[in-house]
């Protein structure tokens, strides 16, 4: 497992971009399902959304790092 090491800065940095990533497409998603302008007039869906992909997102990186910790202890 080759790790490279990033400041805070940039790691900061790709998270937010991370967010900003999934708002654009959560944001385009609802826009398409209900309207551009139940986006517009309900953000609180749109970061719910995103902050339930944020968990999921969080809850598999700890799922593959489990199984690749494993698969190091096994060699």
């Amino acid at each position: 497992m080759n790790t490279e090491i990033k400041s805070y800065s940039e790691r900061m940095d790709e998270h937010i971009n991370e967010v900003l990533y999934y708002w654009k497409v959560v944001y385009d998603k609802i826009s398409k399902l209900h309207g551009k302008q139940f986006a517009e007039n309900h953000p609180e869906v749109v970061a719910n959304l995103v902050h339930a992909i944020a968990v999921k997102d969080v809850e598999l990186s700890i799922h593959y790092l489990k199984d690749d910790l494993n698969d190091l202890l096994k060699k």
